[in-house]
């Protein structure tokens, strides 16, 4: 087995991640990293937010960790996710998820995630988003959902007709926003133009 040809390691296993959503179709997608083991994750699904996604990340990583080494050595987490960092801390104390309905999209997955560290203690970190790890899960979980967002609205015509009208949307208001810019500038320049000719007359 793969366990028992790996070498003792550090003291405690790092594991990053991160997610990436589209809140217009509901579609979204994770990765995680583990240096230490040189295990790289990504996967993409529909969810209800954001947070759903970031802790999912979280979640493969310790189970691909978990597949990997039989030791109780201490997880260190690394998210970006303020919503995520809340969730570890009741995750190290083995708390119980207070019944929020905000809480209601990773019920499972928290369970499933205090199922598979056992006796493992856990920390965390706020992920140096400027960090080589994260910018790998950052950059993988962008391009999972890429891939998702194009298969789903290949499968879903009315769909993929709401959502570049959204995007159409989105981009007049963009270009309405940049023709303003650029009206200011236009006046600022004349302003500027007539203040130069009034100081060459005087000269």
């Amino acid at each position: 087995m793969l366990s028992l040809l790996l070498s003792p390691g550090p003291g405690e296993i790092a594991i990053y991640g991160d997610g990436s959503f589209s809140g217009d179709l509901l579609v979204g997608a994770w990765a995680a990293h583990v240096p230490t083991f040189g295990l790289m994750i990504a996967g993409s699904d529909s969810g209800p937010s954001p947070g759903h996604f970031e802790f999912r990340a979280l979640l493969d990583g310790i189970g691909a960790v978990v597949r990997v080494d039989q030791t109780t050595r201490p997880l260190h987490l690394h998210t970006d996710s303020e919503f995520v960092i809340g969730i570890i801390r009741r995750l190290s104390a083995r708390a119980d998820l207070p019944k929020r309905r905000s809480l209601e999209s990773i019920r499972e997955l928290y369970r499933q995630a205090a199922e598979l560290i056992g006796t493992r203690s856990v920390r965390w970190s706020r992920a140096d988003t400027k960090g080589t790890y994260h910018r790998f899960c950052h950059q993988s979980a962008r391009r999972a959902l890429r891939e998702q967002i194009r298969d789903y609205l290949t499968l879903h015509a009315e769909a993929a007709l709401r959502y570049e009208q959204r995007r159409r949307g989105e981009i007049l208001r963009d270009r309405e926003l940049l023709l303003g810019r650029l009206r200011r500038m236009d006046n600022r320049l004349r302003l500027c133009d007539a203040r130069i000719a009034e100081h060459v007359k005087n000269i």
